[in-house]
């Protein structure tokens, strides 16, 4: 493959979902993105294939979803992205961003509902983290928060594997939302935490690092909040919290 992209800076494998016996590789280079289809031998073909089966110029930057299923492109000179099905390659949502004010991150929610899109912070784009759902038409976001660039631990939403819960933290507080019913102004629930301090009551610092356990066989499901610098020795203190009733279990 070294001989047919150049300066590749990225590669996925992802399984197809016309043809099972055989592999995409999404391959991203300078500038331009190619899409193999790979056919492992069999004991009827003993020799392996590799066909290009699309190539695009002019990708700066691309983004496969978990499936494997769509990939999220941004072409060079645009300002927009467009979400694509990677078997037809049928473009199905573009959404635009201002020019000023690229792309920084983009990820897909793990079943591929819901697509994060974080763009650069100016005062004509506070609202810079935004989420779209994929399986309808509108290009309005679900959900549009505030992301400044001074966050030192990156605050993107976090997913359950069947995206019953969703966390994301604005400010000292974090969001909980369930089944994706995202609403900025009232999510389901809202964890709150703080850090006493002698006399005073500190919010929780930028620094915390902040997790989402899977749910387990009993369907409990807990947010892990490490802040630094706190506790014996100022190693550090974790908390976990059951999700629903937001009780701490350590």
């Amino acid at each position: 493959m070294e001989n047919t992209i150049r300066d590749l800076q990225s590669m996925r494998l992802s399984s197809t979902h016309i043809v099972p016996e055989s592999w995409y590789i999404i391959a991203q280079g300078k500038l331009e993105l190619k899409l193999y289809q790979f056919f492992p031998k069999t004991s009827n073909d003993q020799e392996n294939v590799l066909d290009v089966v699309w190539t695009e110029p002019n990708i700066s930057q691309s983004f496969v979803s978990q499936s494997g299923q769509y990939i999220c492109i941004q072409r060079n000179g645009c300002n927009h992205l467009e979400v694509i099905n990677i078997d037809d390659r049928v473009v199905l949502k573009k959404i635009e961003y201002p020019p000023d004010s690229g792309p920084k991150a983009v990820e897909f929610s793990p079943l591929d509902t819901h697509i994060m899109i974080l763009t650069g912070w100016t005062p004509e784009n506070t609202k810079n983290l935004n989420v779209y759902k994929l399986n309808d038409a509108s290009t309005t976001p679900v959900l549009s928060i505030e992301y400044q660039k001074l966050h030192t631990i990156k605050r993107l939403p976090i997913w359950t594997n069947n995206e019953k819960y969703c966390i994301l933290r604005t400010e000292g507080d974090i969001n909980i939302y369930k089944n994706n019913k995202f609403d900025s102004k009232a999510p389901v629930k809202k964890l709150t935490i703080t850090i006493p301090n002698g006399d005073n009551i500190n919010p929780l610092p930028s620094s915390a690092a902040i997790s989402l356990s899977p749910i387990n066989r009993k369907g409990e499901c807990h947010i892990g909040v490490f802040i630094p610098h706190q506790g014996k020795n100022n190693q550090g203190i974790l908390r976990i919290y059951n999700i629903e009733n937001l009780e701490v279990c350590n």
